[in-house]
């Protein structure tokens, strides 16, 4: 390189691309459409990402309110059968009573 020259002091190439004559220009256009591409599937990932967590939000949510749903049944089932207990012991007292005042009204008669 002569001193007289009016090329500036740096003469390698900042990207490889630019020393490669016609095809520098695709080696860079290819360059950018890889950034382009790499970003894109950067922010579909985040995307996806936060899809998945919306998802698994909401699945919990959902297992959250199916148990309470089951447990309000199993307490409904469980107050329907503590009714029906006290039902049947109130029925079987009035059975008895009947039963004792027949045995009483006999129990006059005969005497």
């Amino acid at each position: 390189q002569a001193a007289d020259s009016p090329k500036p002091a740096r003469t390698r190439p900042i990207c490889a691309a630019a020393n490669m004559g016609s095809g520098g220009s695709r080696e860079i256009h290819h360059y950018h459409e890889d950034k382009e591409s790499k970003e894109m599937t950067r922010k579909a990932n985040e995307e996806m990402a936060a899809i998945r967590s919306q998802m698994a939000e909401q699945e919990r949510r959902n297992q959250q309110n199916l148990e309470r749903h089951q447990e309000a049944l199993r307490r409904a089932e469980q107050l329907r059968a503590e009714e029906r207990d006290a039902f049947m012991q109130r029925l079987q007292a009035e059975q008895e009573e009947r039963r004792r005042e027949s045995e009483r009204a006999r129990e006059r008669a005969g005497a």
